[in-house]
């Protein structure tokens, strides 16, 4: 899995998340905050492999630091996010 940096970063509305995957895999999205409370999942279920895109809707979060974690099957990323 290529797990690529959210963009624009920071953000306020939308920001856009994307990988790639090299095979079929279960893939899901989960935000945390600073506490490692999730504030949101954005389930995609089995997917082909090939490019995905995931859309993070900044408006229903707060202001600050969240990490996103991305799950393709048994493979974890997660990277750091900024919402203003």
């Amino acid at each position: 899995m290529r797990l690529g940096q959210n963009y624009p970063n920071p953000f306020s509305q939308t920001s856009t998340v994307r990988v790639n995957l090299e095979a079929n895999a279960s893939l899901k999205l989960v935000v945390t905050n600073l506490l490692g409370q999730q504030v949101m999942e954005i389930v995609r279920g089995d997917v082909n492999a090939g490019m995905h895109e995931f859309v993070i809707d900044g408006s229903k979060l707060g202001n600050g630091v969240y990490f996103y974690t991305v799950y393709a099957g048994s493979e974890t990323v997660t990277n750091k996010m900024i919402v203003e």
